[in-house]
């Protein structure tokens, strides 16, 4: 979900309004201050961004860590074998899917992909730019490593 937020802030929404304003605003001057305070928003969107998907996760783990119990893991251990044994069985020719019902077993299959990525997420963050993220935000240097 985080990955998708930064996405739409980093392109999307923060792309257009440049766009407008090297369309709209005829005035050079005018037109890079507006062109820096756009940056300066989107850098400030983006830490923010970052900050929360942060706290987002170390919430998640402090909830583990006092919850203790045994139903994560085990829920998490269940899905996770079976998503691979699933796996296993379609790629090995166990699982024979009928040509009629590919297209709602196709989409079963996405989800449960989803899942596993969500398991992974969770447990280990949900990339390697998290982690360098965290870094940064860990010593405050959220805006650029040349800061």
């Amino acid at each position: 979900m985080w990955e998708q937020l930064m996405k739409v802030v980093s392109g999307g929404i923060f792309g257009g309004v440049a766009e407008v304003i090297r369309t709209f605003v005829t005035d050079p001057t005018e037109r890079v201050k507006a062109e820096l305070a756009l940056q300066t928003l989107q850098v400030e969107t983006q830490r923010e961004l970052m900050r929360l998907e942060v706290a987002d996760r170390e919430s998640a783990r402090k909830r583990e860590a006092s919850v203790q119990g045994y139903t994560m893991p085990t829920l998490t251990a269940l899905y996770t074998a079976g998503y691979f044994g699933m796996m296993f069985g379609l790629l090995s020719g166990w699982f024979v899917i009928p040509t009629d019902e590919a297209g709602m077993f196709q989409a079963l299959v996405g989800v449960l992909t989803a899942g596993q990525y969500s398991i992974m997420a969770y447990y280990y963050g949900s990339s390697a730019g998290s982690s360098v993220k965290t870094r940064l935000l860990a010593n405050g240097n959220g805006g650029g490593e040349g800061r």
